[in-house]
């Protein structure tokens, strides 16, 4: 299916490669999983200390982190953020069946958690109440 040199690629990918990159070059280039196989390693990328990380800053109502794009004074971590949350699940692939992508979908398209989650700050206030115009 690949030539040699993408073979010795894999080769050392799948010997050396961190366990995020392990799972989708299995689910994604290889395409060769199984439920059982894809479920370890799922597991093996959920237990990476970023996304350990991930999990503190999820709160009750489905949001992660502060706001959209916080301010660095805002966060305790780079992950302490909605875009970065959303970029890690989005590049971990993490399955959106997941509970904590689901909650993330449904508290995103929540006016009244996201009018409660940017108003952090009052320019955040101001940019959330006028971010439809122009």
């Amino acid at each position: 299916m690949f030539t040699d040199k993408y073979a010795k690629s894999i080769s050392f990918l799948l010997e050396n490669a961190r366990d995020v990159i392990k799972y989708r070059l299995h689910k994604e280039i290889l395409c060769d999983l199984t439920e059982t196989k894809e479920n370890e390693l799922l597991e093996k990328v959920m237990q990476t200390p970023d996304y350990k990380l991930l999990l503190t800053h999820v709160k009750p109502n489905g949001y992660i982190g502060i706001g959209m794009h916080s301010w660095e004074k805002f966060k305790t971590s780079p992950l302490d953020d909605g875009e970065n949350a959303a970029r890690l699940l989005h590049n971990y692939r993490i399955p959106k069946e997941t509970p904590i992508v689901k909650n993330f979908v449904k508290a995103l398209r929540d006016d009244k958690i996201l009018e409660e989650e940017f108003s952090y700050y009052n320019p955040e206030k101001v940019r959330f109440s006028t971010r439809s115009l122009g």
